[in-house]
């Protein structure tokens, strides 16, 4: 698993059913911007329709597939990429405030917000 806090922790992807492909892991990058945290995922040929994420006791998952579907009126000459399952887990603390975890795909780059909690934040402490 990939600790967000540094700032994530990953952890091995889940194994798969016995009958499906393995997954692979997605390339990734975290930002800390102000009050959130942002995780970019780069993930190519993959819509909202072709996901999942989750974020449930401390762990953030976020899996799916990557399906190509050919038009009718083509003929394949050439395909670099496959249909593939991935997978990517992530613990986080109380740092993060799960209830407000937000994530948006756009032309394969799925981003996840992932705000500070209050807690975690630091505040000064007036001396009296």
């Amino acid at each position: 698993m990939i600790p967000l806090f540094p700032l994530l922790a990953h952890t091995t992807s889940t194994p798969p059913p016995e009958d499906s492909q393995p997954s692979r892991k997605p390339v990734y990058r975290l930002v800390e911007n102000g009050d959130v945290y942002t995780l970019i995922v780069q993930l190519p040929g993959v819509d909202k329709a072709g996901m999942d994420v989750v974020a449930k006791n401390g762990v953030l998952s976020i899996q799916g597939r990557r399906e190509w579907h050919k038009p009718a009126a083509w003929t394949l000459i050439h395909r670099e990429s496959s249909d593939a399952n991935f997978a990517l887990e992530f613990s986080y603390d109380s740092r993060i405030e799960a209830e407000r975890i937000k994530a948006v795909i756009t032309n394969g780059v799925l981003t996840v917000t992932m705000p500070k909690s209050v807690d975690g934040k630091p505040r000064q402490i007036p001396v009296t």
